[in-house]
């Protein structure tokens, strides 16, 4: 008689942690609790400190502000606000002669084409503060997800390594200082994309190809539609190359008659989308061509070379640019000067050698890891060596300037651990201790020699030695343990917690956006009539209080030129190589009558009190330094410690 024998039910909790899905609802869980207590990574605070406000800021959970990321504060989230005040319009009639939201500004507005930009749709059925802290922290909760899933992909039940390497790529310098729809959306869209394709390309089921093709549609438009190919470029590259290899690989393995069939629907997909983002741009023909006329950013054409090699290999140091009185040595700002905290440098070597023993061992040529490691090459010599540009414009990265393709090493990096930890899983490797000697020799070489040249060359921003060694020897000991299957995941996991330790203290926690709504200079603006319109005098912080009011204004961010509006002043070239540019613009009142270039993205426009111009475009001006001049009379001021801001009057010349 054979006895049967039971097993015994597996216990819930053990079930709970040991699913594929409890990375993901504790990111989503994560999500939903900062945007309940309307906490953001936001430095809009900075206004308290602008305006000297006594008193601690309860609104600063934790953390501290940070007005050198004022693309964020200044133009982002302060475009939101006057979106949301004059109802969310696609063409805002406020700025200026009326400006398209939907090409440049990463802004909520009503029309088709904001289905293909998720991140702006919890703004029409949200509160704006909820909205805001919800966006905010959508893009790192769509990264982490998406990169734990791609490495789920290649390296399947492989959970925590997949954590590791998702915390690699989601939480760091380069991630947190550029924090924005444009840097974390190309990459959250090249890793989505990627498992898509990659499971299209396998599927045998009609109802799968049909499905995952719509899917592969919608995200390769909302990918197009970011319209910032300096990080789009780069993202697009490795994900070319990833899936080139996966294909040779899926051709070499599987029924070709299949393969062929789930090209037709990937290229498919790839059309569909193509004609999404041409009709996009057709419907819009006058802004898109604006925007690509100016004389900056213009065409952006770059040419290869001139990034520090210093500062590219540098990375693991870039914990100190969280220190303002240290950064300040540095030849960039903060946002410039961050990077990723990768190895992948001083894992090329040791991904040939495994590509190589694959091959004269089993045959096998790793395609994926080949291509990705040779891309990242590609990248890095175009960012140092001045090298011609021809053979560069086939990858189109003659409009990529150096410091944007550090994205793309980004990219590359994170899928080179992924790759060479399915490629130890594959092939089990041999002679293990000279690889991990490889890796992390390298990688402890190079790292001491950068450090003493910052040490040497930047002595304020790293002047402890024994910090620099410490780092340094952290990187070794994850490059190495990277290298072995056994000790890979903790390999991965010290580079994730130097990478996380890098990127603390970044963005503050900031509650809700009260110091704009709430802002008595904006409620002054509020009291004058709703058909006023009005400009800030020589000043760059204040530039998009009209906005905020609702009330119309020719002063604040341009994000494309509005000729027509600055012609009457000067159509000169002169004046025209002056304000035909995605510019900040600034009203300065004084003798001048004319334009004057204050930097790449920022021009005042020079016009005295009595100019007609003003008289024709303006009922009010805000100033906070007081203006003389009989056409401008003071109506209204707010008070702070350091400053006064007055609201003038614009009336007619007085009669001689």
């Amino acid at each position: 008689m054979v006895k049967q024998i039971h097993s015994s039910p597996v216990p819930w909790w053990r079930r709970v942690i040991q699913s594929v899905w409890l990375f993901p609802a504790v990111v989503v869980a994560g999500l939903i609790i900062l945007t309940v207590l309307r906490l953001s990574g936001s430095s809009v605070g900075y206004y308290r400190y602008v305006t000297a406000q006594t008193g601690a800021d309860t609104n600063l959970v934790s953390g501290t502000i940070r007005p050198v990321r004022s693309d964020e504060w200044l133009v982002n989230t302060q475009l939101i606000l006057a979106q949301q005040k004059a109802g969310w319009p696609r063409t805002n009639v406020d700025v200026g002669n009326g400006q398209d939201m939907s090409i440049v500004a990463d802004v909520p507005y009503r029309e088709w084409s904001v289905a293909f930009k998720p991140q702006n749709l919890a703004f029409f059925v949200m509160p704006v503060e909820y909205a805001f802290a919800f966006k905010w922290w959508l893009l790192l909760a769509a990264l982490l997800i998406s990169a734990y899933f791609f490495a789920l992909e290649l390296v399947p039940k492989h959970r925590l390594y997949a954590i590791g390497a998702a915390l690699v790529v989601s939480i760091n310098p380069f991630i947190f200082w550029w924090y924005q729809t444009i840097t974390i959306a190309p990459i959250v869209y090249v890793l989505t994309m990627s498992i898509v394709i990659m499971r299209l390309w396998r599927t045998r089921h009609t109802w799968v190809r049909i499905s995952l093709s719509v899917l592969l549609v919608y995200l390769a438009a909302a990918f197009a539609l970011i319209m910032y190919p300096p990080f789009q470029i780069p993202c697009a590259l490795a994900m070319a190359v990833l899936l080139i290899g996966y294909g040779i690989e899926t051709y070499t393995e599987a029924d070709q008659r299949q393969f062929w069939l789930n090209f037709i629907y990937i290229t498919g997909a790839g059309l569909m989308a193509g004609i999404i983002a041409l009709v996009f741009i057709k419907t819009r023909p006058d802004a898109v061509a604006a925007i690509t006329h100016t004389v900056y950013p213009g065409k952006r054409l770059v040419t290869s070379g001139g990034y520090n090699l210093v500062l590219l290999f540098g990375n693991f140091m870039s914990s100190q640019l969280t220190n303002p009185l240290r950064a300040i040595s540095l030849p960039h700002n903060q946002s410039e000067a961050s990077n990723f905290i990768l190895v992948a440098p001083y894992l090329v070597l040791p991904s040939l050698y495994f590509i190589v023993t694959a091959w004269r061992k089993h045959h096998h040529i790793d395609w994926m890891l080949l291509g990705v490691n040779a891309m990242y090459v590609v990248l890095v010599a175009r960012m140092v060596l001045p090298w011609p540009n021809l053979p560069y414009r086939l990858l189109l990265l003659q409009y990529v300037p150096p410091e944007r393709i550090l994205i793309g090493l980004g990219v590359l990096g994170f899928m080179q651990l992924v790759l060479i930890y399915r490629h130890l899983i594959a092939f089990k490797p041999t002679r293990s201790p000279l690889v991990m000697l490889l890796a992390g020799g390298s990688a402890l070489a190079v790292t001491l020699l950068v450090g003493e040249r910052f040490h040497r060359h930047y002595p304020g921003y790293m002047p402890e030695i024994w910090l620099i060694v410490l780092l340094a020897s952290v990187v070794a000991v994850s490059a190495a343990f990277i290298v072995w299957r056994r000790t890979a995941v903790l390999g991965v996991f010290i580079l994730a917690g130097i990478s996380i330790y890098s990127a603390n203290g970044v963005m503050p926690l900031y509650r809700g956006l009260a110091v704009l709504t709430d802002s008595a200079v904006i409620k002054m603006l509020e009291s004058t009539p709703a058909t006023s319109r009005i400009a800030v005098n020589n000043s760059v912080v204040f530039e998009n209080f009209p906005l905020l009011a609702g009330r119309q204004t020719i002063t604040g961010v341009e994000e494309y030129p509005q000729l027509s509006l600055w012609k009457p002043i000067s159509d000169s070239a002169a004046s025209q190589k002056v304000y035909n540019r995605f510019a900040h613009i600034t009203l300065v009142i004084g003798p001048k009558r004319g334009f004057s270039l204050l930097g790449g993205d920022h021009f005042a426009v020079e016009l005295a009190g009595c100019d007609p111009y003003i008289a024709q475009h303006l009922d009010y001006i805000l100033s906070a330094e007081a203006i003389n001049s009989p056409c401008l009379v003071p109506s209204d001021s707010v008070s702070y410690p350091n400053q006064t801001l007055t609201l003038y009057h614009v009336i007619s010349a007085p009669t001689p």
